[in-house]
């Protein structure tokens, strides 16, 4: 519901300022960490998250309402892990989760006069793929997660180099789940729950505690001005490409 009342506010505000606005499109690419955050595993001592690593690719659609703010779209195809160190009485080893997952993150985007930037929405994941590693066996477990959840971006970044319509962007980029990742397979709402069983590692849990990703990323984007929209003098609107 509050995607949806995002897409509408920023539809209505584009809507009043058509005469001045155009459209960008762009390619980027973002590397970075992620972590499953979860109070139950982060706490205990028998598991160690260990550092993890995503990066997914993809292209962007921007409307810009004029010089200083913009909304834009991306399509991304990602992949991201998570690895575990556990330990119980008898062993210590180590586990890793992949994912494969398209991402849609819909941003509004602040631009000043210097050629920074400052953007901020929400973004919808939806996974395709995940397995799990341990002991040299790789086998999938995307019935235990959830296929599709939900977060919050915040990013930052700067112009670096182009001309006219061409130009790239660095940056960097926050992603902070906001929804459960847990699947009802994967003991969504029990003590005992995915990522970590309670019997793997001799430990107990006495309240269940949904489980997040949290990704920290650097941003490469390539943009194209494509062409704007023009307003005739009858108030018809016009796609004009950009020569």
């Amino acid at each position: 519901m509050r995607f949806l009342f995002f897409c509408l506010l920023i539809f209505n505000f584009s809507y009043k300022t058509i005469a001045q606005s155009w459209i960008d499109v762009g390619v980027k690419a973002h590397f970075g960490i992620n972590q499953l955050y979860n109070p139950n595993i982060w706490e205990n001592n028998k598991v160690v998250n260990l550092l993890s690593y995503t990066h997914n690719f993809g292209a962007k659609i921007g409307y810009n309402f004029n010089m200083k703010y913009q909304v834009t779209l991306d399509f991304l195809f990602s992949k991201g892990s998570q690895l575990y160190d556990l330990s119980n009485e008898s062993n210590i080893w180590e586990r890793n989760y992949t994912f494969s997952y398209f991402s849609l993150p819909l941003l509004f985007r602040f631009n000043n006069e210097s050629g920074n930037y400052f953007e901020l929405g929400p973004q919808v994941n939806f996974i395709s793929k995940a397995n799990m590693e341990e002991f040299s066996v790789s086998q999938s477990v995307k019935n235990q997660f959830n296929p599709t959840n939900y977060g919050a971006v915040v990013g930052m970044g700067s112009y670096f180099l182009g001309n006219k319509n061409l130009y790239l962007l660095f940056g960097v980029r926050l992603h902070v789940g906001l929804s459960d990742i847990i699947g009802k397979d994967g003991g969504l709402n029990s003590v005992d729950h995915f990522p970590i069983l309670q019997k793997e590692v001799n430990i107990t849990h006495t309240e269940y505690q949904k489980t997040t990703m949290f990704m920290l990323m650097l941003n490469t984007e390539i943009n194209f001005d494509l062409g704007y929209l023009a307003r005739s003098n009858c108030k018809r609107s016009a796609f004009m490409f950009f020569k």
